[in-house]
């Protein structure tokens, strides 16, 4: 694991509201100039697989969480790997769909984001996971080539920007009152 990542070297974090901080590694279109920097091991690997959409490392600080909200669209599944996760694993879990997961150091998570899905992590430590969005293995042809329209398409790459920046609107409205 420690290949993949130096947990000091998150110098150019995205931080919003001080809830959820990332490190992306790759937004659907190409690796960060960042990643590259920072992560050459980590982008080399992603660059492998050309389903890995999006990339990042997510941080979530102690006593912090991340309320309920769900993916936009069904092309995709969300894949987490457990990187640094807090010693006491029962208070540090993802809500997807009512159903309650623990992340585990090296292991892996995937779930359909579309699904109401919320983080919690009410430790004194923080939470690092790898965290993907991979295309989801469709056997229909016809299904398979709208998907990739789709994702492929710039209206969609800012589309999901733009939902990525309201999601964050609404997690300060909500954490401010």
């Amino acid at each position: 694991m420690k290949d993949l990542i130096n947990f000091n070297s998150f110098d150019e974090i995205d931080d919003q509201t001080n809830q959820w901080k990332v490190f992306v590694i790759k937004w659907y279109d190409k690796p960060l100039n960042n990643a590259i920097k920072y992560c050459p091991n980590t982008v080399n690997i992603i660059n492998q697989c050309e389903d890995i959409k999006a990339a990042m490392f997510s941080i979530l600080e102690p006593g912090k969480y991340i309320p309920p909200h769900r993916g936009p669209f069904t092309g995709c599944l969300r894949y987490h790997l457990g990187l640094k996760i807090p010693k006491d694993k029962e208070n540090c879990y993802i809500i997807v769909n009512n159903q309650k997961y623990h992340w585990e150091e090296g292991e892996s998570l995937i779930f359909d984001d579309t699904y109401v899905h919320s983080v919690y992590n009410n430790t004194t430590e923080p939470r690092i996971i790898l965290f993907i969005d991979i295309i989801r293995p469709i056997n229909n042809n016809l299904l398979k080539w709208i998907t990739n329209f789709i994702i492929n398409k710039k209206n969609y790459v800012s589309f999901i920007k733009q939902v990525n920046n309201n999601s964050e609107k609404v997690k300060e409205l909500f954490n401010n009152h």
